[in-house]
């Protein structure tokens, strides 16, 4: 049951993430479909209507820092994100069980803080009515929640992997192939 919930979770984020991208697209498209309009008006001897999608910069950045931390957990589940093997693979059995375990808990350690930490900024926002600059404004905290929410599915996901190496399982997230390890 627990397991499918996780798996549930970091499907949903994944999700969320390659949504993010397809609205980055969608909005640049528009933005870049609307610079042809105005071109051809322009090239057709009529004056360009000056078609533009407000804050379309900002738009796209938001919604890209969204996607890179919604993707992180599901890209640490499948074993896409870049690590160095040459030491893993260079000891023994036991001792690549040891170190993947202290790298895990590290790892937890370590993104439990920057989820607490971006918490902690996204509250500050909120109390401080922080807004972006632009033609849209929008409340900073909104934005930097999709930041706290990847982080806080990656830090499961690093829970989970702890969990799973305390229970003797294989690092299922250390993949062989070039493409994801250096070394």
């Amino acid at each position: 049951m627990a397991r499918k919930a996780m798996d549930f979770l970091y499907r949903a984020s994944e999700t969320l993430s390659a949504l993010c991208i397809f609205l980055i697209t969608a909005i640049i498209l528009v933005q870049v479909t609307f610079g042809i309009v105005d071109r051809i008006a322009r090239l057709l001897g009529y004056e360009a209507l000056g078609l533009s999608v407000p804050s379309y910069a900002d738009l796209c950045g938001f919604l890209l820092a969204a996607a890179i931390f919604l993707g992180l957990a599901a890209t640490l589940k499948v074993g896409g994100h870049v690590r160095v093997n040459l030491v893993l693979k260079s000891v023994p059995d036991r001792m690549r069980q040891v170190l993947s375990l202290v790298c895990a808990v590290f790892a937890l350690a370590a993104s439990a803080y920057f989820c607490w930490r971006a918490g902690a900024m996204v509250h500050e926002s909120w109390l401080y009515g922080d807004l972006s600059f632009g033609k849209i404004v929008i409340p900073m905290w909104i934005p930097q929640s999709a930041m706290v929410v990847g982080l806080g599915v990656l830090t499961l996901a690093f829970l989970d992997l702890t969990l799973s190496l305390l229970r003797g399982r294989e690092d299922l997230t250390a993949r062989e192939d070039s493409t994801t390890s250096a070394g």
